[in-house]
């Protein structure tokens, strides 16, 4: 099912093997609760190289990707400013959520069960998560992967099965006042390091600047690290 304009679907289930492709720019998916059910071949809704993509209201499951949001960083072409919106993406054989976008929001969202990561940020840049659940995946809740100056504040991490959030090269990323119940964070290459320990206040947030002044000096939680954090 290929979608060029804005598109409001029936309230019901969907079976769509194919998934639902987005191929214009400035689209709104409203699925209005609807669920798309796959049979884990092809990703659940995808879009590529569109700006302004709304994607709302979606209950998406048992595809390869729920939702994937492409960009070609060899030839500069960028998916700009996409919004995800209080959908639901279950049971996927991949990642729930798959951004390689620049200026993206994720907002009010569930990526839950997947076999893969909650959500993955991938090469890009300026990505904001707030108010997600990533709850239950196969691998981390959160992979961000050689993206920078993402924003992800607010979030229920819990009961993933590797890492609640996963940082691989990656830098100046802030991550805050999130509320992680599981693994630790961990870090592949990247210029900041992060307690998993989030849930009571806002001062756990550890900014770039500081904690890269901590990773030059090759340390990760140590006694500094808890003053840091403890006097904000």
């Amino acid at each position: 099912m290929v979608v060029i304009e804005n598109t409001t679907l029936c309230p019901g289930t969907y079976k769509l093997s194919g998934g639902i492709e987005i191929d214009a720019h400035g689209v709104v998916l409203d699925c209005d609760g609807s669920t798309l059910r796959g049979t884990r071949l092809n990703d659940g809704i995808q879009s590529q190289f569109n700006d302004d993509v709304v994607i709302r209201d979606c209950i998406i499951e048992n595809y390869s990707d729920g939702i994937v949001m492409e960009s070609d960083t060899v030839f500069g072409i960028f998916s700009d400013r996409p919004t995800i919106s209080n959908t639901i993406s279950r049971g996927n054989a991949g990642n729930g959520f798959e951004l390689w976008t620049i200026n993206g929001t994720v907002t009010g969202s569930k990526a839950v069960n997947n076999g893969r990561n909650g959500i993955l940020l991938k090469y890009l840049r300026n990505n904001t998560l707030v108010g997600n659940e990533f709850v239950g995946n196969g691998e981390s809740g959160i992979l961000i992967d050689q993206s920078s100056g993402n924003a992800v504040t607010k979030n229920l991490i819990d009961n993933n099965s590797q890492n609640s959030i996963s940082l691989d090269t990656a830098s100046f990323n802030d991550i805050w006042d999130n509320d992680i119940q599981d693994s630790s964070v961990s870090y592949t290459n990247s210029k900041a390091w992060l307690s998993s320990k989030t849930r009571r206040s806002a001062r756990e947030h550890i900014s770039f600047q500081a904690a890269s002044r901590l990773m030059r000096m090759g340390l990760c939680w140590t006694a500094m690290i808890q003053s840091l954090l403890e006097n904000g």
